[in-house]
């Protein structure tokens, strides 16, 4: 399987969670726990876990290839309903009102509620990119990285672009 180098996620000093091409497995005190470990991509063929999130609640997020998002609890896996179409979700990230946001590659961010209503902005109010990034700040902000349009802050419910060295 193929270990994603940006996907471990530190839950505490001797425990990890771990992002495959075929699932996801909990480590602690160097010893992966079986009976944490969700193969066969979580449920989907063909897919790979490419971002994971603290859920706050000791359990994880996790979402991959098929743009589907999966809370993990326990030994329990629910999948989040993120309505189509699907996109390969790359970046999961939770803001400072407590709002997930997750990054699809060809298909926009969906911003996931508390309450897990799903807001989708599509790419276009991204001036068309495709995302590649996201990124939450100290301040609670939502940053966004595309391939083509650059850089984005979502400020007072709205993505502006923000100019970078290399901004045209």
């Amino acid at each position: 399987n193929y270990i994603y180098g940006n996907e471990f996620l530190k839950l505490s000093q001797d425990s990890f969670w771990v992002a495959t091409s075929g699932g996801v497995d909990e480590f602690r005190d160097g010893e992966r726990l079986t009976e944490n470990g969700f193969r066969g991509s979580l449920g989907r063929e063909g897919s790979s876990i490419h971002s994971m999130l603290e859920d706050g609640e000791g359990g994880l997020l996790a979402a991959g290839s098929t743009g589907i998002l999966y809370h993990i609890r326990g030994r329990t896996v629910e999948e989040i309903d993120t309505g189509e179409p699907r996109h390969p979700i790359f970046s999961l990230n939770r803001d400072g009102n407590g709002d997930i946001w997750a990054v699809q590659a060809w298909g926009g961010v969906l911003k996931i509620s508390p309450d897990r209503q799903v807001t989708r902005y599509g790419k276009e109010e991204l001036n068309g990119a495709p995302l590649t990034v996201g990124f939450v700040d100290s301040k609670g902000r939502l940053w966004l990285g595309t391939n083509g349009t650059g850089l984005f802050l979502r400020e007072n419910d709205r993505f502006v672009p923000v100019p970078t060295s290399d901004s045209r």
